[in-house]
């Protein structure tokens, strides 16, 4: 299937969206005196196969029906994930982040430039820039609902108990949500 001229568009912004904000990580990680604190891990590593059932098991399903053909709603682009512990995840990481999002400037809301996606993708792409213990991709993405049209993130994590919890960051806030029904059902897009 070929692609319109609109979704090359959006490729290619998301593309150069993602080389500017890793080019301005870079540089604050160089220049400011703090860093962000390794991950604390879980020590658990899951395989992008659990990913999937955890989120089904969440209630997100993989894939949706829209205009009539299957549309993919997890996309995994790692073979294997680490977990962080959720207390790193909602307190030191979110700590960091708000921090982080202070001394880079991004700490206001502008309709196209600094809206839900782009601090998701901000978010997304500092979590998968931390100090951790093994060569994997973090199970922390991006999602996407559309009731109310929205932009947040959610990380696979490890509680103080050793259970398996997902959980929602609003990083416009920055802090944790509980998703409504309504919200999960209208989640149709979960990139890792």
């Amino acid at each position: 299937m070929a692609l319109t001229f609109n979704q090359k568009k959006y490729i290619g912004i998301g593309i150069a969206l993602v080389v500017v904000v890793t080019i301005i990580l870079c540089y604050v990680f160089r220049s400011q005196p703090f860093k962000m604190s390794p991950m604390g891990s879980g020590g658990v590593i899951i395989t992008a196969e659990q990913v999937e059932s955890i989120l089904n098991n969440e209630g997100i399903q993989s894939l949706s029906i829209k205009d009539g053909l299957p549309r993919l709603v997890i996309e995994t682009s790692d073979p294997v994930y680490e977990l962080s512990n959720e207390s790193w995840f909602t307190n030191t990481f979110l700590f960091d982040f708000k921090r982080f999002i202070a001394v880079s400037n991004k700490t206001f809301f502008k309709v196209n430039a600094n809206d839900c996606d782009k601090f998701s993708l901000f978010f997304h792409t500092t979590a998968n820039l931390v100090p951790r213990s093994r060569q994997s991709g973090v199970a922390i993405g991006e999602v996407w609902y559309s009731n109310p049209p929205h932009s947040i993130n959610l990380g696979i994590c490890i509680s103080d108990a050793g259970k398996t919890n997902v959980v929602f960051i609003d990083p416009q806030i920055p802090g944790k949500v509980i998703l409504t029904k309504i919200q999960k059902d209208s989640i149709y897009s979960v990139r890792f």
